[in-house]
């Protein structure tokens, strides 16, 4: 069963984006909201060691003044991925997603404050 269309984001900050399908093939989907400031694009890739990699991406778009010129506006880009890189058969869906909810469960913990450290390039 494929992905919903349309998709949806919600930020802290500016609600929910719905992201409309904008393209898919055998192996990948994208989904754009309508200004395409917000891409959401899911793939999967056999490896050449018989491995899976399967990657999710969230691109965003931020105009905002030139911290050098304030009064000219930059585009910044964020982009935010997960991947998941495992071996094509041996492990389970219930297994593969523990360790998933491990990983989501350890940066969102207490307010995110891993994400926090993260993004302050604590080590």
């Amino acid at each position: 069963m494929g992905y919903a269309d349309p998709q949806t984001l919600t930020f802290p900050t500016a609600g929910a984006v719905s992201l409309p399908r904008t393209g898919s093939g055998t192996s990948n989907s994208n989904f754009t909201s309508a200004s395409g400031n917000t891409k959401l694009e899911i793939s999967h890739q056999t490896t050449s060691r018989n491995r899976v990699r399967s990657t999710v991406r969230v691109t965003t778009k931020d105009t905002t003044a030139d911290p050098l010129i304030p009064a000219q506006n930059l585009q910044f880009e964020t982009v935010v991925y997960m991947v998941v890189d495992r071996p094509a058969v041996g492990l389970t869906v219930a297994q593969l997603k523990d360790t998933t909810d491990a990983f989501a469960t350890w940066l969102t913990t207490s307010s995110a404050a891993n994400v926090v450290k993260l993004h302050g390039k604590e080590i």
